[in-house]
């Protein structure tokens, strides 16, 4: 499961701590360990990084806290660069932490944004994301 959040100007810091708590609310559902659910996090404005890989926390608490430490940055919204890292992070061949295609575990994306990208066209690397098996 990863999830893109927007920290660009657009959203502000206010909005950015509501997505946060959103996300923080979202994952309490599920259990976080190496065999079960596993949690990744691309905040994206200007440029879009991967702050938590599927592979860095493997329970709540610890996951939970790496949550609250997502700060605002201002900037663009680079959603497009946040798409291509999601689909690079659930690629198992690529070292984030998601597992062999072969053991049929969902591969799920959830984009927390306030609209528009303003840097580049989405759609390709949208595509390419849900090409890739990614729901």
């Amino acid at each position: 499961l990863v999830f893109m959040v927007d920290p660009s100007s657009s959203v502000g810091s206010t909005n950015l701590a509501h997505a946060m708590a959103f996300i923080s609310s979202v994952v309490a559902f599920f259990t976080i360990s190496p065999n079960a659910t596993r949690v990744g996090l691309i905040p994206f404005s200007t440029t879009a990084q991967v702050a938590i890989s599927l592979d860095d926390h493997s329970d709540q608490l610890s996951l939970r806290r790496a949550l609250k430490e997502v700060r605002y940055t201002g900037g663009y919204t680079y959603t497009a660069g946040a798409l291509y890292l999601a689909r690079l992070m659930l690629d198992p061949s690529n070292g984030y932490g998601a597992r062999p295609l072969s053991r049929g575990i969902p591969r799920v994306a959830v984009l927390v944004t306030d609209g528009r990208s303003n840097v580049v066209p989405v759609a390709p690397d949208a595509r390419a994301l849900q090409g890739a098996g990614v729901q």
